[in-house]
């Protein structure tokens, strides 16, 4: 099992992974895509290689996620909930006051 120098480097690496993984790429082609050797991604997945933020930003496009959906929360349910706050926003405030009544009485 790893070992992580702190929560949020955890954090990082497994979500990394799990969207190179949804992404269909491999450590490699990542790597390649990116413009850097063959086991940089490797490297920095087994936790022996830091990676810049500028480098990180890029991988996250590259995977085909967005900034958001890498930070949420949880990424499986992502898609559902931004769609929640798309049609939240789009309600008139007297709407918003009814919908949140309605989701106190559902608890």
């Amino acid at each position: 099992m790893k070992e992580y120098k702190n929560e949020y480097r955890k954090f990082l690496v497994e979500r990394f992974s799990f969207f190179r993984t949804k992404a269909h790429l491999s450590a490699r082609d990542l790597s390649q895509r990116l413009g850097m050797s063959d086991g940089y991604v490797g490297k920095y997945e087994m936790g022996t290689l830091n990676m810049p933020s500028e480098m990180l930003l890029d991988a996250i496009k590259v995977m085909g996620v967005s900034t958001d959906e890498f930070f949420s929360k949880n990424p499986a349910t992502y898609d559902e909930e931004r769609k929640v706050i798309e049609k939240w926003n789009k309600l008139s405030e007297d709407n918003k006051k009814l919908v949140l009544e309605i989701m106190d009485k559902l608890k």
